[in-house]
Order: C-alpha cells, then structure tokens, then sequence
C-alpha cells in the first residue's frame, strides 16, 4: 500500500527527486518492518502520513517557474470549401501578477527539453484575459490547411500532409513562459 502512495504521489510530480528517493527508502523501511506488539502499525502509519503531508507544499511543481504543459491538437472544421484543418498550441496559465494578461510569449518543448517552436498565445476569452490571480487558457493557432487546399491536394495527400505536421510539431510537452503582455486596463 505505501509503495503505491509513494508511486502515486511521484508521478504526480508532487515530489522532488530528491526528496521522492528520500521517501522510497522510508518506504521500504516500513514495509521491511515486522509488526510487533510493542510497535503499532496505527502510529507508523500516522507518522509516516503526517511527515509526507508536512513536505508536500515545499516539494510542489505543480507551480514551476514559467514551465507548463502544453499541447498542439489537430481541429477539423467545415468551411465554405470543404474541411478546414487547425493546429492548435493550447495551453494553462496562473496568473500571478496583480495585472490582467491577454497574451503571452512561449517556447514549444519536446519531452527531451528540445525547443520546437515559439510561439504567442492568446489568453483568457475574447478579449477578457485572464484576470490577477485566476488560471486561464491560452491558444494560438499555428497552421491552417483550408477546405480549398485540401480538396486541391487531394484526398491523400492532405492526409499525409496532416501526418507530418503531426509528427514535426505534435511532439510538444512543455512551454517555457519567456514573456506576458498585460491589458491597458
């Protein structure tokens, strides 16, 4: 059961590495543990529990410095011509200024780290931002491929072309925030 909770609380990023090799070697020290009648499973239980709750806020990435993830989904749409094709950068931002931000300025990461684009992205709904202190989305579309196009490639051929702007930019993991752009209100 322990083993899980450490196995759960890492992959949620809850845990620096550190720290999280740190609380495996506790682990499997509870674990190698033979109960005794002088030692009660409920405290090792409760000191273990209130140990790993007492690091939890310190250990957190869930707030890193101007990283977050990030993705590029592929959007299909009718138009006038036949099926439009988007390639959408999206991504989740807290606010943490006391001003609103309408956009900001962004590095495309691969899972290695590897830069992939940059990009600006445009926050909150129409022209509302996100406001101090709240957690918004921020989109940019990168890429278009028209009805007209399409249906002048070619069936095939706009396939295979969506193919390969899926796997050129649909590697992205992580956005590094280079840059915000305040409302003038």
């Amino acid at each position: 059961m322990w083993a899980g909770v450490a196995r759960f609380l890492i992959m949620r990023g809850k845990l620096m590495a550190g720290i999280s090799r740190w609380l495996a070697r506790v682990v499997r020290v509870t674990l190698a543990v033979k109960f005794t009648p002088s030692v009660k499973p409920g405290l090792m239980i409760a000191l273990f529990l209130s140990l790993s709750a007492a690091m939890l806020p310190g250990m957190s990435h869930a707030h890193e410095k101007n990283k977050t993830h990030c993705s590029i989904d592929v959007l299909f749409e009718n138009d006038d011509d036949g099926v439009a094709t988007y390639f959408a950068l999206r991504l989740q931002y807290k606010n943490q200024s006391r001003r609103n931000i309408e956009a900001v300025s962004v590095l495309v990461r691969d899972a290695a780290g590897k830069v992939i684009r940059n990009s600006d992205a445009i926050c909150g709904n129409g022209d509302a931002g996100i406001e101090a202190g709240d957690t918004g989305q921020c989109e940019k579309i990168l890429q278009i491929i028209t009805g007209r196009m399409s249906n002048r490639l070619g069936h095939d051929v706009w396939v295979r072309m969506i193919d390969d702007q899926r796997q050129q930019i649909g590697l992205a993991d992580r956005c590094e925030i280079l840059g915000v752009r305040y409302s003038n209100e």
